[in-house]
């Protein structure tokens, strides 16, 4: 009896022991799932942010464009650097001016508008005394780029393009448009470049805190107030033949006419 008695214990014990390893064995799988589960998360987050960065970095080269500099010489004036772009329209372009996030404050004066300021890598104005010297040495067309809040792009191109000298108020001369924005430009063929201390003209460039070829007051205004949405706003960056709403981007370039 008592060894029976004593078979029936370590039976129990046996079984107690089983019953221990099992558990143990579920607890690992349980954990092992786990951390598939896990590692399976941490994957799609990661994979979600690497793409997310890899959008960013794809729209940022696109707004900032290329930022090689090329040194320009001209007579009458000291060389310059300026920046070129061959991303979409091919070769001999110079950046005049560009519009992308804000960051430098396009409510000068003359004499800022003049001789130039900004960013050559983000926003900046290269200077009227520059264009005027460019375009009066050579022939040059200009190339317009705008993107508005939704993504969407067009584009303004005219086969001739000059400025005049500073006792004309830098007078701006355009024809020979093709593209896909409208000729916004044409009714400030002829205009004078007027800023908030200098009127010619016209008190477009105080009422709308920039400088620009105003025409009481535009159909298009390329150094107006940036904004960080679409919504509508008077003092924007503006070309009326599109549409009215604010845009996004502008990019301003010039080159040697071929015609």
């Amino acid at each position: 009896m008592q060894q029976f008695h004593k078979l029936q214990q370590q039976e129990l014990q046996l079984q107690i022991k089983i019953l221990e390893q099992q558990v143990v064995i579920k607890t690992q799988e349980l954990s092992f799932k786990d951390l598939l589960t896990n590692h399976t998360l941490l994957k799609n987050q990661f994979q979600a942010k690497f793409e997310q960065q890899e959008l960013t970095i794809n729209n940022l080269q696109k707004d900032q464009r290329e930022t090689v500099k090329e040194t320009i010489r001209v007579p009458g004036i000291e060389p310059f650097i300026a920046p070129c772009d061959s991303t979409d329209t091919g070769n001999g372009w110079t950046v005049i001016q560009r519009r992308m996030d804000g960051s430098v404050n396009f409510n000068q004066k003359w004499e800022q508008y003049k001789y130039g300021f900004g960013k050559l890598s983000t926003e900046f104005w290269l200077g009227l005394e520059k264009l005027h010297r460019m375009t009066e040495f050579q022939p040059h067309e200009l190339y317009i780029q705008l993107k508005d809040f939704r993504n969407e792009t067009r584009y303004a191109r005219y086969s001739k393009f000059s400025v005049g000298n500073e006792s004309q108020s830098y007078e701006l001369s355009i024809g020979g448009y093709t593209g896909s924005a409208g000729n916004a430009l044409e009714l400030h063929q002829n205009k004078k470049f007027s800023t908030e201390d200098q009127f010619n003209d016209n008190i477009c460039g105080h009422t709308h805190q920039s400088g620009w070829w105003f025409t009481d007051c535009y159909t298009c205004n390329l150094n107006g107030m940036y904004t960080k949405t679409g919504d509508y706003n008077w003092q924007s960056l503006k070309w009326n033949t599109w549409h009215e709403k604010p845009l996004k981007f502008v990019q301003m370039m010039i080159r040697p006419s071929t015609k």
